[in-house]
């Protein structure tokens, strides 16, 4: 990044900051795919690990797995 564009950049963040926003020009949005419409219900059907075939152990397992390893996994959820 050059000089110039990194000060422009500051007095940018500046004045966002101080909420000057009368010189920072507006931007056009609009959406880009229809609103995801609410879910009644459950989404998905539930079941037992035990009625898929998986010993609940192993579920727990994953879990403790995952919860052991969370610093280099960066895992936000799971779905099983």
């Amino acid at each position: 990044m050059d000089v110039p564009f990194q000060v422009k950049s500051v007095e940018l963040f500046i004045k966002l900051l101080k909420r000057d926003l009368s010189s920072i020009p507006s931007y056009g949005y609009s959406l880009q795919k229809p609103p995801a419409r609410p879910c009644k219900g459950y989404p998905l059907p539930r079941s037992t690990p035990e009625a898929e075939g998986i010993p609940s152990q192993a579920v727990e397992r994953l879990f403790r797995d995952v919860a052991r390893e969370k610093q280099t996994l960066a895992v936000h959820g799971i779905s099983i």
